[in-house]
């Protein structure tokens, strides 16, 4: 994987607080987790360095977020399927859902999901859960918590 350089080739140009929040994100942040925490609220995997500040994460990470030309390094220093990825990746409520979804590898479980009635349930989406030769049908479950992580699924128009 390629390393993430924090720095631009132009210091000059670049503003105090976007120096701080690349250097902040390429410090604690391996290269495709970055577009991931760019995306997600969540908890995402991050170098374990002692002066982790969970505070300062979302103020350079809301920096980020709010600046063009931070938007712009971010998509010169990855790559476009990396981005694309971790947004849709972003969406769901685990990686594993995800995986299944959107990634599904011949032994790994074959999930298939579908909307089913939103607006009978409480709190959020029902999904149709087929798995296996059962698609759907007599044989599928009405879900609306994901089978990996137990959370509420978390896809807010369903698999990408």
């Amino acid at each position: 994987m390629a390393k993430i350089d924090g720095d631009t080739s132009d210091q000059s140009s670049t503003s105090q607080d976007c120096r701080v929040a690349r250097h902040w994100m390429t410090t604690y942040y391996d290269g495709l987790i970055i577009p991931l925490r760019f995306f997600s609220d969540q908890e995402v995997p991050r170098r374990s360095v002692a002066s982790f500040d969970p505070a300062e994460d979302s103020k350079q990470v809301g920096h980020l977020r709010q600046c063009e030309a931070c938007d712009d390094w971010l998509q010169s220093v990855c790559e476009p399927e990396w981005i694309d990825r971790q947004r849709r990746l972003s969406r769901y409520c685990c990686a594993r859902l995800f995986g299944a979804v959107e990634e599904p590898k011949s032994d790994n479980l074959p999930i298939r999901l579908r909307h089913y009635a939103p607006e009978r349930w409480e709190g959020g989406s029902a999904w149709e859960l087929g798995v296996g030769e059962h698609t759907f049908g007599r044989r599928s479950l009405i879900i609306n918590y994901c089978p990996f992580c137990g959370k509420l699924i978390k896809t807010p128009d369903g698999p990408s």
